[in-house]
C-alpha cells in the first residue's frame, strides 16, 4: 500500500474481500505484517490481532523456518495464544521427504521449547497448490482444521456468548436497582 513508513502509518487496515469455504462460514481472515518488519508498529499490530483471534495460523517460509525473527515473536505471544498451526510455506524446496521431516522436527522443537505444546506444524508448498488443487500438505491442513478446530471455536464461540450475556445480566440487575 504504502512504502514509505510515514505514510503506511496512516493506514489502519485494509478490507479485500474474498470468496471461499472459510469466509462464506463466517470466517474473518486476517493476514497482518511479518515479524521480520523493522517497525514495530507492525508488530504490535500482529499482537493485537491473535489476542482477538479465535484461530491463529502461523507461517513461515522453509528456509528459514524459526529464525531468530520467529523465535523472538513466539516468546513475545507465548503469554497471549499459542499459534494453533505453524505452516512452513515452500516445503517443496527440499531436497527429499528426509529433510522435509528434518526441518518440521527443528520447528517442533523449537515451539516445544518456547512453551507452545499445542501448535501443529505442517509443511506446505502454495506453489504446488497454485498447480494442483492436490497439495497434500494444504489439503491435510485442512482435513485437521475442520476436525480438530470445529469444537474449539464452538467452545470459544459459546464462552464468549456466555460471558456477555452475563454482563448484560449483570447491567439489568443493577438497572432494576433504581426501581
Amino acid at each position: 500500500m504504502a512504502v514509505d513508513e510515514s505514510e503506511a502509518c496512516l493506514i489502519d487496515f485494509s478490507h479485500v474481500y474474498y470468496h471461499s469455504t472459510w469466509t462464506d462460514a463466517g470466517f474473518d481472515l486476517i493476514d497482518t505484517p511479518g515479524v521480520q518488519s523493522v517497525h514495530e508498529r507492525h508488530t504490535q499490530l500482529a499482537m493485537n490481532e491473535i489476542a482477538k483471534a479465535d484461530a491463529f495460523l502461523y507461517l513461515m517460509y522453509y528456509h528459514h523456518a524459526y529464525s531468530d525473527a520467529d523465535a523472538k515473536f513466539m516468546e513475545k505471544i507465548k503469554q497471549i495464544q499459542s499459534p494453533d498451526y505453524v505452516l512452513i510455506n515452500a516445503s517443496d524446496l527440499a531436497h527429499d521427504e528426509a529433510e522435509r521431516e528434518a526441518v518440521e522436527s527443528h520447528v517442533v522443537e523449537q515451539l516445544k521449547t518456547n512453551e507452545h505444546h499445542e501448535s501443529v506444524v505442517v509443511s506446505i508448498s502454495s506453489k504446488r497448490a497454485r498447480m494442483s488443487n492436490n497439495e497434500e500438505g494444504i489439503a491435510s491442513f485442512l482435513r485437521d482444521f475442520d476436525e480438530r478446530m470445529e469444537p474449539k471455536l464452538q467452545y470459544r464461540a459459546q464462552k464468549e456468548l456466555d460471558e456477555l450475556l452475563e454482563d448484560h445480566a449483570n447491567h439489568l440487575t443493577k438497572w432494576m436497582q433504581f426501581f
